[in-house]
């Protein structure tokens, strides 16, 4: 878990977010491919509807980017890394993005709850809320329509969009943690961008 960054042209690694944050919202790249990683990391997270070439992965709704919140249980309790994100189950190379926590609190109204996990009779809301008992980061519940619910993860955001500046780290299969930083050294050389192992414990 280390921050890259230039600086009077030496790099210099230090501990960043800690990925099991709670409130923490993360997006699962189903098909673990790096170029679709740096397509994400240089355009943001778009909507499946106005993808050009619509990607797989975490979004259950065409008009809407779908996120996991990370509660107490941390990262490896979310949907993104049960389905569509990074874990260290055997066949899995899927990737994982973090949006930056500080962009979420400065724009909270942008970020939707609707899972479940989020409703007032939740009993498993407080996994989720900070110490004024509301979500994590500002974020508001707010039920979606019922033409646009589709099947919606008990853990899940919708946002319309994220910037690509606001996408700050990268989870990854432990043994790829290496190679994803080397790749995004070369094509991001001026940005700080985190990676992180997932971590997780090996399955067969």
């Amino acid at each position: 878990m280390t921050e890259f960054r230039k600086d009077n042209n030496e790099r210099i690694e230090k501990p960043f977010l800690d990925i099991d944050q709670k409130g923490l919202l993360v997006h699962g790249i189903g098909s673990g491919s790096i170029d679709d990683l740096i397509n994400v990391l240089t355009e943001g997270l778009k909507p499946r509807s106005a993808q050009v070439n619509p990607r797989g992965g975490f979004t259950v709704v065409p008009e809407f980017v779908s996120l996991s919140m990370v509660g107490s249980r941390g990262y490896t309790a979310t949907s993104t890394a049960f389905l569509f994100g990074a874990s260290e189950s055997r066949f899995n190379s899927n990737l994982t993005v973090v949006i930056d926590p500080s962009y979420v609190r400065r724009h909270p109204y942008e970020f939707m709850a609707v899972g479940q996990c989020f409703a007032e009779e939740s009993v498993v809301r407080s996994e989720y809320t900070d110490e004024t008992d509301g979500l994590a980061n500002g974020v508001k519940y707010q039920e979606l329509a019922d033409d646009k619910r589709g099947d919606v993860f008990p853990d899940e955001i919708v946002t319309r969009s994220v910037p690509a500046e606001a996408i700050v780290a990268v989870i990854a299969k432990d043994r790829m943690v290496e190679r994803i930083q080397r790749e995004l050294r070369k094509v991001f050389p001026d940005r700080m961008i985190f990676v992180y192992g997932s971590g997780l414990p090996k399955k067969n």
